[in-house]
């Protein structure tokens, strides 16, 4: 059985029909567009349903028990059903992923009981572009006698689909985060009655976005958040009651799904120590059977002497203190700027939060050599870059302080709903060659560095109070505190200094301002040979 949305990308159709190269294929209306050529498919072989009822009406239907006809004594069994799902999730690049019945009929039966949803409960699923999420929530209505109601809010009014689902009196809506908030874009938009339980995946949800889900659903009660994939289905989830998930800095995704063994990997693919961030990679019995075309290299494996897989998803997670996982981004995000490991969305939860912001996207940008952060924040904020860097300043280290502040109307998308990063960046780039006044390029401050180099200091000296105007080799600095202070100053501004530094600026505060000089010179010359030849006139 092969879903297609008609209402998904042509050119993914298109690359669809041509992998599979079925026989005849079923519409609901003409298909004008349709590249028969390339698809390799006679016009002859597309009908209509209407075509289809008339030229195999009941005149030309056999009963093969009144024929003296033999039934087929072989039935498929579930293992050699397959699901063909057309993805490009979140890398753009398109494939096709083959799921067994087997597979999805054990998940329509874990996914039922780990919701805790009630029996014939009507579920309604939105989003943009989900072939796969409405096959798999097909099916987990279908095995407990529940009502589906599939929803694309891409191609229907958003007012249309309240009206769906406030008549059908829907008690258990799913969908992403960033998807719920397109129900509610207009001015007078009320909340939706009945929804009991909230089913949100796709996506972070973080903590601020609770008080307003609270707002659009009045009668909310119990919420599931979920971490899933179409090569896995559901990886783990998490279930309770509402007010509980207000406890969270950053909500979990839960615990693992029934069959499914979660690890952690280093970039060698082997497990990470406990509390490591690492690769996500799932071990089951049922997972997808193929990916076309095949990764280089491979992320789904046989596992030897056993009918598992295990399928690297290129996401990154970590363990909390509860035994369960945080979901923290896809691993292709995380970046090093100046030797610095930056997580981008760890900034911009800390954004979202400090600042108060309905959503922000952060970027790294080349220019001319040089790597800067930019966060990209829509809607427009009304605070200066220099009042937000210096609100961030307080909650992040500076290295994580994004140098530009972009504001858009909206953030872009790809064509199955995500974020487009590779878009963004290229935007930032060509404002900020451009010189156009939309970006602001925030220079760090002499006295934030001079708190950070402060900070590192009483670390070191176990919270001594330090006078920043005095040398610090007479409040006890040593060669071993020399070094591990200069460790944290080389990582945090991306440094390569010696310790002839501190014998030349013996001072917290000459120390600041010779690292300010060194990061604006930098910038400036956005390169860093001009930083190699600003240390050799200083002497190091």
């Amino acid at each position: 059985a092969i879903p297609i949305d008609i209402s998904q990308p042509k050119q993914q159709i298109h690359e669809l029909i041509r992998s599979v190269r079925p026989a005849c294929l079923f519409v609901e209306e003409p298909l004008h567009w349709m590249d028969t050529e390339s698809t390799q498919l006679n016009r002859s072989s597309i009908l209509s349903f209407q075509q289809a009822c008339s030229e195999f009406s009941e005149t030309h239907l056999v009963d093969p028990l009144q024929s003296g006809e033999q039934l087929p004594t072989e039935q498929p069994d579930n293992h050699s059903l397959l699901h063909c799902v057309f993805t490009s999730g979140t890398t753009g690049v398109a494939k096709k992923v083959y799921l067994s019945q087997y597979a999805i009929l054990h998940d329509a039966l874990s996914v039922w009981e780990t919701y805790q949803l009630k029996k014939k409960a009507v579920l309604i699923n939105i989003g943009s572009y989900t072939s796969s999420l409405h096959l798999n929530a097909l099916w987990r209505c279908l095995v407990n006698q529940g009502t589906f109601l599939p929803g694309q809010v891409k191609f229907e009014h958003p007012d249309a689909i309240r009206i769906r689902i406030e008549t059908a009196t829907c008690t258990v809506l799913q969908a992403q985060p960033g998807i719920l908030k397109t129900l509610f874009s207009g001015e007078d938009s009320e909340g939706i009655p009945h929804i009991e339980h909230l089913i949100l995946g796709g996506e972070n949800l973080l903590p601020s976005q609770l008080c307003q889900l609270k707002e659009w659903f009045p009668d909310l009660r119990d919420l599931t958040y979920n971490y899933s994939s179409t090569e896995t289905m559901l990886i783990c989830s998490i279930t309770g009651p509402f007010s509980q998930f207000a406890q969270w800095h950053r909500i979990p995704a839960g615990k693992p799904a029934p069959g499914k063994k979660i690890t952690l990997v280093d970039d060698n693919r082997q497990e990470v120590a406990a509390g490591e961030i690492g690769e996500i990679a799932v071990t089951s019995a049922y997972l997808a059977e193929k990916i076309n075309p095949a990764t280089n290299p491979p992320k789904l494996l046989d596992v030897v002497g056993s009918n598992e897989k295990v399928y690297f998803t290129g996401d990154l997670g970590r363990w909390n203190e509860d035994g369960m996982l945080e979901h923290l981004g896809r691993n292709d995000r995380q970046m090093k700027i100046r030797g610095v490991r930056i997580d981008p969305v760890l900034i911009e939860e800390k954004m979202m939060q400090v600042l108060h912001l309905a959503d922000v996207a952060v970027v790294a940008v080349k220019i001319e050599g040089a790597t800067y952060l930019a966060a990209c924040i829509a809607p427009p904020c009304n605070e200066t870059s220099e009042v937000m860097h210096t609100r961030l300043s307080s909650h992040l280290p500076l290295s994580h302080i994004p140098q530009y502040f972009y504001s858009v109307d909206s953030l872009p998308k790809t064509e199955r709903g995500k974020r487009d990063y590779r878009r963004l960046q290229e935007e930032v780039a060509s404002f900020i060659r451009s010189g156009q006044t939309r970006l602001t390029l925030v220079e760090i401050k002499d006295d934030l560095i001079q708190h950070q180099i402060l900070s590192f200091w009483k670390e070191v000296l176990t919270n001594k109070e330090i006078a920043p105007n005095q040398s610090v080799f007479q409040q006890g600095a040593d060669s071993l505190s020399i070094f591990l202070v200069l460790h944290r100053i080389n990582d945090e501004f991306g440094l390569q200094l010696t310790a002839h530094f501190f014998l030349a600026f013996p001072t917290i505060e000459g120390q600041a301002k010779q690292v300010a000089r060194m990061q604006s010179e930098k910038a400036k010359v956005g390169s860093s040979v001009a930083a190699e030849e600003l240390k050799r006139k200083l002497g190091f």
